[in-house]
């Protein structure tokens, strides 16, 4: 889980990014009121959007105990996901599938969060593979656990890079903000589960989702 000096860092940074943009824009638009038809203006307003939407996630504490969890069918609950995206792989040469062990046991989840959390995950695939290529989830189980292998045949990390993987604000996007994958890090840690990477430059990579049947209960 992040530390609270994380936190504050976050909301620091995020707050002077969002003032710094709010001001440019009513600057913008008082001066060049035709502004609206510009080509870039929705650009601009969208990026406004995600950062506010960002800064709400953190500052309501979403992330950590107020998790609304039911007992979930997991090859259902993907099947959607899996539906809700394809839209995003029509027109590329991305194959992106899933497979899930039978007879899988339902598992406690925040089914908002956790879609979050993987959409991230699927998102983060969807660049690293590029044009074409492959992206393989597959569900399992372990002794205690249920898991997600959501695994590409992108680009892949160098070890510098997976050191950083979950530092705030560190991105190796050129339009990225370094948020996403210690969000998606925070609402597994959150269900009681963990988050791991493996990845090799030119291999592509596995991010591992495991989420325990029980939370374990406080002494």
């Amino acid at each position: 889980m992040l530390r609270n000096e994380d936190y504050q860092h976050i909301f620091h940074e995020i707050k002077n990014m969002i003032t710094i943009i709010n001001s440019s824009l009513q600057l913008i638009e008082k001066q060049h009121p035709e502004v609206s038809g510009f080509a870039y203006w929705n650009d601009t307003i969208s990026d406004v959007h995600a950062l506010r939407n960002i800064i709400i996630e953190l500052s309501t504490a979403r992330l950590g105990s107020d998790l609304n969890k039911t007992p979930t069918d997991i090859t259902e609950f993907m099947e959607q996901i899996m539906n809700s995206t394809k839209v995003c792989f029509e027109d590329t040469d991305i194959l992106c599938t899933f497979h899930a062990q039978d007879n899988l046991k339902p598992v406690p989840i925040d089914q908002m969060r956790l879609r979050e959390a993987i959409v991230n995950l699927l998102k983060n695939s969807y660049e690293a593979v590029g044009t074409s290529g492959t992206i393989n989830i597959y569900a399992y189980e372990t002794s205690d656990s249920l898991c997600l292998d959501i695994k590409d045949s992108g680009c892949g990390m160098d070890p510098q890079t997976l050191a950083q993987l979950y530092t705030p604000f560190f991105t190796s996007k050129d339009k990225g903000n370094g948020l996403g994958l210690v969000i998606t890090k925070s609402i597994v840690e959150a269900h009681g589960g963990s988050l791991t990477c493996q990845s090799m430059p030119q291999k592509g990579t596995t991010f591992t989702i495991s989420l325990p049947f029980e939370l374990p209960t406080s002494p």
